[in-house]
């Protein structure tokens, strides 16, 4: 059953996006919600915005034994919604609507003071609808998505309405919406109801998109009041969220109003002229010129005022971030030192510890020399292998390789026999190595040198380090027995060879 869905799931992402590609290919405009699944598409509806007349030969109905694809045509007709009377306004203020798109739709309305106008949902619909019922309100300025990447609905309605599309960084957490919703609902003086689910994620849309331009909103309000301006805030707040700055807008007003106020008086002259003197009508109209200029120039010399209270301001802000800079900088600068701390104090513990080591290898040095004087101890030269290469280092650094000395190998597993050779042209009295291999001490026994096993010999020796061991004359005597012993055992064996040989040759001579 599971295979089964995810297959008609695939079947209806398939269909989706043929249909959309028709649409796009033959330039048709269309809204498009989906129910989505990790595995596909559960449904989809597209709202086209076409007549039906339109569609034929680029979409067609299907009913398969899987999917089915229903077009169904829309008749316009009134919609009513419950929740709050509509306030028509006659003067177009700007709005902040947050949409939740979907099968269901929810819509937001605010003014760009953050007072709720209306809050509704609606099953499919489509984006007239929304443009219609938003306009009663005023002008849409900003069209505010509770996700991020927006959906392309909202694009598209963004678009139709000219305003400005709001996302947040990263889309909100459902909590985050609740929270959002909750704090906004407590402070309002008449409550409103929030219906689903669908609404309370459009209003929180809204909300979210309101509170990113409060602190700007609530300086111009300040700014206004300050030097005493009278002007549309409304439309200097909505040019600043459009991209201008505070002086800009205002600037941008008090221009607007001059003109608008300099072009009303110029209508009443016109007017006056029918009924007065030519002459009179002038001298009125130069009085009113000098006015206006005059007007002008005290609006001048207050935004210029104003420029210089902006300049200031921002100076203080620039200082600000230089010491917020400077605080975070020390902030930074005590963990780098904190770090830098812990790293000595984990170094110095190191250093405390090898300090100890050194110390007791030192200590245990001293012994050693106090031994090495008391028993007359001799060093067996070390050789990491029986080769002659390994003979050669070895005699650069502690001497040739003369009669009677001791050879310590490393590695007893491999004989070179030039090397083997050196040692028994020097005339060395012994070979000593750790658990040396069979052939290795059979090949150096053969030419009449002994193998001697460190383990055998532990009581004679002294293993400073790995490479280096010291002996006493008493190994020197156990070593100059065994070379006998082996100097008997090998006259022995060739006398037993010889007495073969001539025996072999007797037989084979007299038969």
């Amino acid at each position: 059953q599971l295979r089964y869905r995810r297959h008609v799931r695939g079947l209806i992402l398939q269909a989706v996006r043929k249909i959309k590609e028709a649409l796009e290919e033959h330039g048709i405009d269309y809204d498009l919600v989906v129910r989505k699944t990790e595995s596909g598409f559960d449904g989809a509806v597209f709202t086209v915005y076409a007549p039906r007349t339109k569609l034929y030969g680029i979409v067609s109905p299907m009913k398969g034994h899987d999917i089915r694809v229903i077009i169904r045509p829309v008749y316009r007709g009134k919609i009513e919604f419950e929740h709050v009377k509509p306030r028509i306004l006659t003067k177009k203020r700007p709005l902040i609507v947050g949409i939740d798109p979907g099968i269901i739709t929810g819509v937001a309305i605010l003014d760009i003071d953050g007072e709720v106008l209306r809050v509704f949902s609606g099953k499919n619909i489509d984006r007239a609808t929304i443009v219609k019922e938003v306009e009663k309100y005023g002008k849409p300025l900003i069209i505010a998505s509770d996700v991020s990447p927006p959906p392309e609905a909202l694009e598209k309605l963004a678009s139709t309405l000219r305003a400005k599309l709001y996302t947040p960084q990263q889309s909100l957490s459902q909590s985050e919406k609740e929270e959002l919703v909750k704090t906004y609902l407590e402070n309002l003086e008449s409550p409103i109801e929030v219906e689903d689910t669908h609404q309370r994620d459009a209003l929180a849309a809204a909300i979210n998109a309101w509170k990113s331009f409060r602190t700007k909103l609530e300086q111009i309000e300040n700014y206004v009041s300050k030097m005493e301006l009278d002007v549309d805030v409304d439309k200097i707040k909505a040019d600043v969220i459009k991209g201008l700055s505070i002086a800009q807008a205002v600037e941008k007003e008090i221009f607007r109003k001059l003109t608008l106020e300099l072009k009303a008086r110029t209508e009443e002259r016109k007017v006056e002229e029918k009924t007065v003197k030519q002459p009179k009508v002038s001298e009125t109209l130069l009085k009113e010129i000098k006015k206006l200029e005059k007007e002008r120039a005290q609006l001048k010399e207050r935004l210029s005022e104003a420029r210089k209270e902006i300049l200031e301001l921002k100076k203080q802000l620039e200082l600000y971030h230089k010491q917020t800079n400077i605080q975070v900088k020390t902030v930074r600068e005590i963990q780098a030192l904190s770090e830098e701390v812990r790293r000595l104090s984990e170094e110095l513990k190191k250093y405390e510890k090898e300090n100890l080591r050194l110390k007791q290898e030192i200590a245990d040095l001293k012994s050693l020399i106090i031994t090495i004087s008391k028993h007359n101890y001799r060093l067996a030269i070390p050789v990491t292998t029986l080769t002659l290469t390994s003979l050669s280092k070895a005699e650069r650094e502690y001497g040739p390789i003369e009669k009677d000395s001791i050879i310590y190998v490393i590695n007893p597993v491999f004989v070179q026999k030039e090397a083997l050779s050196k040692l028994v042209k020097a005339e060395v009295l012994s070979i000593i190595a750790h658990k040396p291999e069979e052939e290795f001490t059979r090949s150096v026994e053969n030419q009449g040198i002994p193998v001697l096993k460190i383990e055998d010999i532990k009581d004679h020796i002294i293993q400073v380090f790995d490479d280096i061991v010291l002996y006493n004359n008493t190994l020197v005597k156990c070593a100059r027995e065994k070379k006998k012993e082996l100097k008997e055992e090998l006259r022995a064996r060739k006398t037993l060879e010889l007495e073969d040989l001539i025996m072999k040759y007797r037989l084979e001579r007299w038969g």
